[in-house]
């Protein structure tokens, strides 16, 4: 005895087709809202993500892992000094590399003897310059000596000022360590 197939009606195969393209076109709509709705949700972390990159390199100068390769910036170093109205100024510029118009951050040192080379202050200026700024790191004598002084605020105001003009992207943070904050 043979075994005959016969072949399907025409109803029935175009039947077929439009189930299967019915369930294409869902698989299709369902990926790409979970795509959607994962980029959505990356991108609504982005900030998170830059966070815990700064702070990863902050603890830790050699840190690494995929969020913070993706958000570090590698930093160039330059030794500067400041004329201002209480005379020259020692200081360190942090340039983070592959950003065309880096904002602007004065870090100012609290009261220890190693000024702007306090391990600490170092480590900050560093991620805050591979998190995308540029910082500089002016040396107040004062707070060095342990001692705070008026003529310092002059200081870290022409210090905002130099920071500013050079880098010509408007306002600089400012930002105080201990002490150096109050000033």
């Amino acid at each position: 005895m043979a075994l005959r197939i016969t072949p399907p009606s025409a109803n029935e195969s175009g039947a077929d087709a439009a189930r299967r393209l019915g369930l294409r076109r869902k698989i299709f709509a369902i990926t790409l809202a979970v795509f959607v709705a994962g980029a959505g949700g990356i991108w609504s972390l982005r900030y998170e993500f830059r966070s815990y990159a700064f702070l990863a390199q902050f603890l830790s100068p050699q840190a690494s892992g995929v969020i913070v390769r993706v958000e570090k910036h590698e930093v160039q170093t330059q030794e500067v000094t400041l004329a201002t109205a209480n005379g020259a100024v020692r200081a360190r510029l942090y340039i983070p590399r592959g950003i065309a118009r880096p904002g602007g951050m004065l870090l100012v040192h609290g009261i220890h003897h190693l000024g702007i080379d306090e391990p600490r202050l170092v480590s900050f200026a560093r991620a805050a310059a591979s998190s995308g700024f540029t910082v500089l790191t002016p040396e107040i004598a004062a707070l060095a000596d342990y001692h705070v002084d008026g003529a310092s605020i002059g200081t870290i105001g022409e210090s905002a000022a130099w920071l500013e003009a050079r880098l010509e992207t408007g306002p600089v943070t400012i930002v105080g360590v201990s002490f150096a904050g109050g000033l």
